[in-house]
């Protein structure tokens, strides 16, 4: 099934991955993400996720794939397992990715009408990465924090 929904660059070409085959696979799926077929990306996010090593949440690239897994789902407005994988994204190492998934767990929070929970990893990824991680968002999420920043 094709998933063609407006197309927003939150995956990045840029990303470093630690291993090569990890990255040839999540780099395909980045591809066929900017082109919009998200179920074909999220099918080849959970293949580089199956091919890491056991305990798969303290690898290095765990969160990263996990985050383009909760991306991906959110792309495709899955917002429950999308809320799953950027929680379980927070479980892993931190990245330099932590204010972004920290901004989609909030998106996905707020379209599933949870304000609270939402209000608070909003807040949470303001202070982190400030004004311009909201700049190609929706102005609603940071409208509703905006009393407590």
């Amino acid at each position: 099934m094709n998933s063609n929904i407006t197309n927003h660059s939150s995956i990045t070409s840029n990303s470093t991955f630690s291993n090569p085959i990890l990255a040839s696979i999540c780099n395909e799926g980045e591809t066929l993400y900017k082109e919009g077929d998200y179920d074909a990306a999220l099918r080849l996010f959970y293949e580089a996720w199956l091919k890491l090593a056991k305990p798969q949440m303290e690898q290095e690239d765990s969160e990263l794939i996990l985050s383009y897994i909760g991306d991906t789902y959110y792309r495709l407005k899955k917002y429950n397992p999308a809320i799953e994988a950027l929680r379980s994204a927070l479980a892993c190492q931190e990245t330099t990715r932590r204010a972004w998934v920290l901004l989609r767990l909030g998106q996905a929070l707020f379209d599933t009408t949870q304000e609270i929970q939402s209000k608070a990893y909003l807040q949470k990824a303001y202070r982190l990465g400030g004004k311009p991680l909201f700049k190609d968002e929706k102005s609603i999420y940071l409208k509703s924090i905006e009393a407590l920043i």
